[in-house]
């Protein structure tokens, strides 16, 4: 499976870059709603964010994700989103704070 990406990402300074690369669907760790933190039997798409070389170092406290139909995920709740789950690896325990539970 395929799928256009574009990324759009606000930095504070501006030598910063990221890469981001979807995976296809692989593991099923979030529901479908803004507090569904558990899995629901559906297959999550999976993306790969990676901070390029030369960016030095950086600390993540959102992430947003749009697509062109106007869906939108992200690790901020509440605010009517769905959940965007976040971690370090396929299998890994989700990095989500409490504000998104």
């Amino acid at each position: 499976m395929s799928a256009n990406k574009s990324v759009t990402a606000i930095y504070g300074i501006s030598n910063a870059s990221i890469s981001l690369t979807f995976d296809g669907k692989l593991r099923d760790r979030v529901g479908q709603g803004e507090s569904a933190l558990a899995a629901d039997g559906k297959l999550d798409g999976v993306f790969t964010v990676t901070l390029n070389p030369g960016s030095g170092n950086r600390t993540v406290t959102r992430l947003y994700l749009t697509n062109s139909p106007g869906g939108i995920w992200n690790t901020q709740a509440p605010d009517g989103f769905w959940t965007l789950g976040v971690a370090n690896g396929l299998d890994t325990a989700l990095l989500n704070g409490p504000t998104t539970q």
